[in-house]
This record gives structure tokens, C-alpha cells and sequence, in this order.
């Protein structure tokens, strides 16, 4: 493997290539090795989405879900048109006089996650779930669970429990409402 620093703009870096440069330029590609762990080695690797129209359609059905929970918290999502609703992140406006950096700083502190700031007009008052990229189903589960710990945490009243609402959604079941 070449240097990070002598590879072209040109060279194209392999997916599972670009795990091996970060080990290697943080010094743990040759540790790993010693160990028997073969990087190339991708078998336990999931499947991956390979049709763009299934790439869309796995993150707006993440999107459906998390906008599901935070309807079933009582929560509302942050977009001017309904039908324009990114299917990468979904923004919630915390109820008046709640902090939702207080809420970011205590999902971050307990639970060790991370939530968007709200930006703009929004900053202070609403928050972001990213749901975009290399995430599945457990890990939106995860995520909204979460954030769901964390509105409980900081105070905020929850209608139900958006995490049920979600989970039954992701199975194809009715929304509970």
C-alpha cells in the first residue's frame, strides 16, 4: 500500500480500501495484521443496497419511521411543505422554554450520541436526527431510543412512545396511535 501522501488525486481508493488507509495512517494496519485480522477479508461484511431506487427508497422508509416517533411523542417536525420532507435528517422543534441544547448535551453525556443543532432560526429551539448513509434498522431503533431517553431525561412530556411507533412501522404494521 502506498502512502497516503503518495497516492494521485487520480488513484482510486477501493470502499474497503478506504478502512485500511485510516488504519494504517493511525499506525494500526501492521498491529492488526500481527493479530490475523485480514482487512480484506469482507465476508462478515452485510449486503449492500445496490440499486439507487433501493438506496432511496431504505432511507426515506428510516425517514417515515423517525418522523412516526416523533409524531407519537407529540413532537413537531420542522419543514415548511409536507411533501418536501429530506429523506437524510429529520429536525424537531423542542416544546417553548426547553433548551434543545440541554437535551443534545444530556443525549451526548449519558447516552454518548450525538444529535444535530437545530440552525438558523431554529438554533436553540430544535434538534436534528440524521438517518442517512450506511444505517439500518436497529441502528435507527438505537438512535430513537435515545433520543426518547434523553426527552424523558431533560423533562419533556411524551404522548407515547415514539420508538414503538417506529418499530411498528419499520415491521409493516399499524402505527399505534
Amino acid at each position: 500500500m502506498k502512502d497516503r501522501d503518495a497516492r494521485t488525486a487520480e488513484e482510486p481508493v477501493a470502499a474497503g480500501g478506504a478502512i485500511e488507509v485510516l488504519l494504517h495512517d493511525a499506525g494500526l494496519h501492521a498491529h492488526l495484521a500481527r493479530l490475523g485480522v485480514d482487512l480484506a477479508d469482507r465476508s462478515h461484511m452485510p449486503r449492500r443496497v445496490e440499486h439507487q431506487a433501493d438506496v432511496f427508497a431504505h432511507h426515506r422508509r428510516h425517514a417515515d419511521a423517525t418522523r412516526a416517533a416523533v409524531r407519537a411523542w407529540g413532537r413537531q417536525v420542522v419543514c415548511l411543505d409536507e411533501r418536501e420532507h429530506p429523506a437524510s435528517l429529520t429536525a424537531v422543534l423542542m416544546p417553548d422554554r426547553v433548551d434543545a441544547d440541554e437535551l443534545r448535551r444530556t443525549v451526548v453525556e449519558r447516552y454518548h450520541m450525538s444529535l444535530g443543532a437545530g440552525v438558523g432560526r431554529i438554533a436553540g429551539r430544535a434538534f436534528r436526527i440524521g438517518h442517512l448513509g450506511d444505517f439500518n434498522d436497529l441502528m435507527l431503533a438505537g438512535t430513537l431510543c435515545g433520543v426518547e431517553m434523553g426527552l424523558r431525561a431533560t423533562g419533556v412530556p411524551l404522548v407515547n412512545s415514539g420508538v414503538k411507533s417506529a418499530l411498528a412501522l419499520l415491521a409493516g404494521e399499524p402505527v399505534p396511535a
